[in-house]
């Protein structure tokens, strides 16, 4: 019997240090969790003195278009966060400055050097786009606005050119219209959120613009592109006129032949190359001469 409890108690007993161990354990996992170090803003550690740092242009001025260069002279592993919606400011005034869509995190450690490459696009289109080694400052926070864009960037992936496109929008009042994609339900979250923030109206059209070697942005457009809905209320044939805000007629678009009754989704294609910027009107008639539906766009 005293065997028994002998064992019983020995038992227990291991139980209830290895219960401790593992709450120890534990609770000292807690305390040097809660005790690790937060990452600091890049320009935080830069003012401090603690690193050495350069900002220089790879020759791009899409994605990943800046390389930083640091070194940590320290005794001390520093924790780097370079953030989305900052931006870096030109050395030289004629190149574009470069705001940061993608946040990097990472760790340095004592008398480590490393490359670190910044994902940022371009953010004045007046300017050129940063010659490869081009110099930049650490610049600044962004206001909140264009924080929010980032932020959504940063948490999604959206091709560049659209990406672009909405980064325009903030620093050059460029039409919501310029964020196009081939893939258009990609970026409509995209598109959506910016007309959010500036509060825009959410055109039902896409613009296109020339693709210039010279120039970041050319300014010309090219093509427009939207989805029109109508309803046809019996047999008919449809006819799509593109009309001057003069009146005057710019494109017929090829007929379709006789359509049943129904609603009806229609993609609106339409090359505009050196037509003069202004408004103008689509006009989708029934018989050519019944009215079913009217869109404009301006380029």
């Amino acid at each position: 019997m005293k065997k028994i409890l002998s064992s019983l108690f020995s038992g227990t007993a291991v139980i209830l240090i290895s219960l401790c161990v593992i709450s120890v354990t534990s609770a000292m996992r807690n305390v040097f969790h809660i005790a690790e170090k937060p990452y600091l803003s890049i320009k935080k550690i830069i003012d401090s003195c603690k690193v050495e740092a350069e900002f220089k242009g790879l020759g791009g001025y899409q994605g990943g278009s800046v390389e930083l260069n640091l070194k940590n002279p320290t005794t001390d592993t520093l924790r780097v966060w370079i953030e989305p919606g900052r931006k870096l400011i030109a050395k030289d005034s004629s190149f574009q400055d470069i705001f940061i869509v993608k946040e990097k995190k990472f760790k340095l450690s004592p008398k480590e050097k490393i490359k670190v490459l910044i994902n940022g696009f371009c953010c004045r289109a007046t300017r050129h786009a940063p010659a490869k080694d081009a110099k930049f400052s650490v610049g600044y926070m962004t206001p909140p606005n264009w924080q929010s864009l980032a932020k959504l960037i940063n948490k999604n992936d959206f091709p560049a050119g659209a990406i672009q496109a909405a980064v325009w929008l903030f620093s050059n009042t460029h039409s919501i219209a310029s964020i196009s994609d081939a893939d258009m339900k990609r970026i409509q979250p995209l598109r959506g959120a910016v007309a959010n923030l500036t509060k825009d109206e959410l055109t039902w059209f896409t613009i296109t613009y020339k693709e210039d070697p010279q120039r970041v942005f050319s300014d010309e457009a090219t093509h427009i592109r939207g989805m029109v809905d109508y309803y046809v209320r019996s047999n008919t044939m449809v006819t799509v006129l593109i009309r001057a805000k003069n009146g005057r007629l710019m494109r017929k678009l090829p007929e379709w032949g006789t359509v049943g009754s129904g609603k009806y989704s229609y993609e609106i294609y339409i090359d505009v190359v050196n037509w003069p910027k202004g408004e103008y009107t689509v006009f989708i008639y029934e018989d050519e001469s019944i009215l079913l539906l009217k869109k404009s766009f301006k380029i």
